[in-house]
């Protein structure tokens, strides 16, 4: 049986998938050609379709859409099966920032027509199968996968993404971070910066001037940052392991997410984490940190000082912190998963 891992975008994630399974499975195919362009990738599927017509094949969508299309649809035709990732984007609806696949009808129906032909739907989190959304007054109060597809047929079967204790840890401790609160976000557009709560951090270290912020990605043109916040451009993944060991806060208050890798992250590597009431990341702080229940200002002020107050006390360690990010979302469980998937659709 062959497995192609079909990634619309170059992630860290998907490629440690391809390696996880390549030791069972190794002749997998890590087929990209879909992140040089949308026309080239549907030639290159289709030719990759019919050279495999009359082999077993497993197909892994880390995203269902437009990449996922054709192979779901061909699967019953040629007997492949196929699997895809619900991610986040594939599961929401916010056209009030012009967030989600469901807002438009290329990416809905590409989006609807790949998740009732696969063999299975693998969530990054449970509640991209659905949930009650409360964090911030949008038209869809029900978000996930059966909000938007109700009548939906096809099995679920949830995995969490994994983080491994050689790339993050605690290399120090808090007493010895000079920044208060760290952000990661990639946001040149204004509409992202809302959705990633970048606002919000931005406003509450104009009101603080003695707490010292960090910002890890881009803010939109034009953003004003105050002189207590730094902004650093992406980086490696080890700068990004030394800035997380630099901070003692990590806030990630989005809108919506589907499971925040910068969350864990910087949780394995020791920082306090304060979180908005969405999708995983209830789940993610669990009693390790503090929930932002709605997008309210004055809230998230007042969970940045009592997350200080545990920090500052001593009463939380960064090191359980990050010892529960590896043992919830270990790498050995994640790959366990996946052989378990890839069986499943086979059938």
């Amino acid at each position: 049986m062959k497995i192609i891992s079909n990634s619309a975008f170059d992630s860290a994630w998907s490629t440690r998938d391809v390696e996880a399974l390549s030791s069972s499975h190794p002749d997998i195919v890590h087929f990209r050609e879909f992140g040089k362009s949308l026309f080239k990738g549907m030639l290159a599927v289709m030719s990759l379709i019919w050279e495999n017509r009359k082999n077993s094949v497993v197909w892994i969508h880390q995203c269902a859409g437009h990449a996922s299309l054709i192979p779901c649809l061909a699967g019953k035709l040629f007997n492949h099966k196929n699997v895809v990732f619900a991610v986040g984007v594939d599961s929401a609806c916010f056209p009030e920032f012009g967030y989600g696949h469901y807002r438009k009808w290329t990416t809905r129906v590409s989006t609807r027509l790949s998740f009732k032909y696969a063999d299975l739907i693998c969530p990054v989190d449970s509640t991209m199968i659905g949930y009650d959304y409360t964090f911030w007054p949008t038209k869809h109060t029900r978000q996930g996968i059966t909000a938007f597809l109700p009548n939906l047929k096809t099995p679920f079967y949830p995995i969490n993404n994994a983080y491994d204790p050689n790339d993050w840890g605690v290399d120090k401790s808090w007493h010895d971070r000079k920044v208060d609160v760290i952000g990661v976000f990639v946001s040149k557009e204004r509409n992202r910066s809302f959705l990633k709560g970048i606002d919000m951090l931005l406003h509450l270290a104009e009101k603080s001037p003695f707490l010292r912020f960090r910002i890890i990605g881009s803010v939109a043109k034009g953003t004003q940052v105050p002189a207590n916040c730094e902004v650093f451009s992406n980086c490696s993944q080890g700068e990004l392991r030394a800035h997380y060991n630099e901070s003692k806060i990590i806030a990630q208050v989005s809108i919506t997410e589907g499971f925040p890798n910068t969350l864990c992250e910087g949780m394995a590597c020791g920082c306090f984490p304060i979180g908005s009431n969405v999708s995983s990341i209830p789940a993610i702080v669990s009693n390790f940190g503090l929930i932002l229940e709605r997008r309210d200002a004055e809230m998230f002020e007042g969970l940045v000082s009592q997350a200080l107050c545990i920090v500052d006390s001593g009463l939380s360690k960064p090191e359980s912190i990050s010892q529960s990010i590896f043992e919830r979302y270990s790498i050995q469980t994640r790959r366990s998963k996946l052989l378990e998937a890839v069986r499943m659709a086979a059938g």
